[in-house]
């Protein structure tokens, strides 16, 4: 006589992340003499509730019964119906299915928190001690949160035109100096910067964050002595403008006697 049972009960599950994903993974239970042909995978809601995905997390999936793991996007459970916030647990039950039913829930099992990408750099400032006609140099500081994962690194933007263009990548300091090569001195920019951690980029909130805007340029430099000459009752003062206007305009001079 064959004899065959529901199977046993799994062990809890775990969750950890990877990137921008949750991955769920457990161990089969002894199936008590018939094959396993579904798993129900439940996700816990901020209300407590338990829901399956069966869009990311289908236990009815014959390659998701053989590995005993699957992927979740961090975006679906911080989406309805899970609505899970930065630093709530991923907890997760499962039981599992064979052709004489199902065998009990499992505890409960964790281990994966919800991150989200790293708020928007805050404080990007010129520094003027730097920035002249031939170099640029721009400090910034973190945003208010890192998405409860370590930054990585930045990416340091400039628009002109309407349009943003990708100066630096990979930057790891607070900082950071560029030539000319890349921008046309005298011609004035708009500067940002992308904080990125292991889910993502960050965005930016303009009511909080607000590009900072430079004039890629220098003080001119020094004119030539100037002339003067007697014009009946005046004495007419004479000057050239100088040999490098610091790649900008010069607006004024201011001239002593």
């Amino acid at each position: 006589m064959y004899c065959a049972f529901v199977p046993a009960r799994p062990v809890p599950p775990t969750t950890s992340v990877l990137g921008n994903k949750v991955i769920i993974s457990w161990t089969a239970p002894n199936n008590n003499g018939a094959d396993i042909d579904r798993y129900s995978v439940q996700i816990r809601q901020s209300n407590g509730q338990f829901t399956p995905d069966l869009t990311n997390c289908n236990g009815g999936d014959a390659g998701i019964i053989g590995l005993r793991t699957c992927t979740v996007p961090i975006l679906a459970l911080r989406a309805t119906p899970y609505n899970l916030v930065l630093g709530d647990d991923v907890v997760v039950q499962l039981n599992a299915h064979n052709y004489y039913g199902d065998s009990d829930m499992s505890l409960t099992g964790q281990g994966a928190k919800i991150v989200y990408p790293p708020d928007a750099p805050i404080q990007l400032s010129d520094v003027p001690a730097i920035t002249n006609a031939f170099q640029v140099g721009l400090t910034w500081a973190d945003g208010a949160s890192s998405g409860g994962t370590p930054i990585i690194d930045y990416i340091v933007q400039y628009k002109l035109n309407d349009v943003w263009t990708q100066l630096a990548q990979g930057v790891l300091t607070k900082s950071y100096t560029t030539t000319t090569t890349d921008l046309v001195a005298g011609n004035s920019y708009w500067f940002r910067v992308i904080a990125r951690n292991s889910v993502g980029l960050s965005t930016e909130t303009p009511s909080e964050h607000t590009p900072v805007y430079i004039l890629v340029a220098q003080a001119p430099a020094q004119p030539l002595a100037p002339t003067t000459a007697r014009d009946f009752n005046k004495i007419v003062i004479t000057w050239q403008e100088p040999a490098n206007t610091g790649s900008s305009a010069v607006l004024s001079y201011r001239v002593q006697i």
